[in-house]
């Protein structure tokens, strides 16, 4: 499991990373499908970890990297407190199941910083169960760097320019 803490710290099966950053990218990269937590990381430390994935959220989300950090950057109007990720299962009519990573934001009542918001993994579904197949079952899910970078670079970015 790969951890990303706060500052920048990262940890690979609970022992800290030591790594250059001209290494950065390929260890993410390699990293990319791998379960993920974040421990104490604010969202400016996993844009700062981001930014090394560049190319990456360019060519996968067809997003610019420096799109969502300006608009992070530049939020400040309601305060934010944190940044809730979670998934939400769908069981459509005809009992197909779609996982979707998603973002909740957390407002706070004084005004703040985007960039200074706590980040929580919601491990326990959403679950739009259309089919009825499911009924009060509750389940859970893992989240990978990928499922970070899905919520970030989609959900977060279209939240921010929504104005929600």
């Amino acid at each position: 499991m790969l951890t990303i803490g706060s500052n920048g710290s990262l940890f690979l099966q609970g022992s800290p990373v030591e790594i250059q950053k001209s290494d950065m990218t390929s260890f993410l990269m390699a990293n990319i499908g791998s379960t993920c937590d974040v421990s104490g990381a604010k969202v400016k430390d996993l844009m700062e970890l981001f930014q090394h994935l560049r190319s990456f959220i360019q060519e996968y989300f067809l997003e610019e990297y420096h799109v969502v950090d300006q608009l992070v950057k530049n939020s400040s109007d309601d305060g934010v407190e944190r940044l809730d990720l979670y998934k939400e299962m769908v069981i459509d009519g005809s009992g197909y199941i779609h996982i979707i990573p998603k973002i909740s934001i957390v407002p706070k009542e004084i005004e703040g910083q985007l960039g200074e918001a706590s980040v929580v993994i919601v491990e326990k579904l959403v679950m739009n169960d259309f089919a009825n197949a499911l009924k009060e079952t509750d389940l859970y899910s893992k989240f990978t760097l990928l499922d970070l970078l899905e919520c970030f670079f989609v959900e977060l970015g279209h939240e921010l320019t929504q104005g929600a």
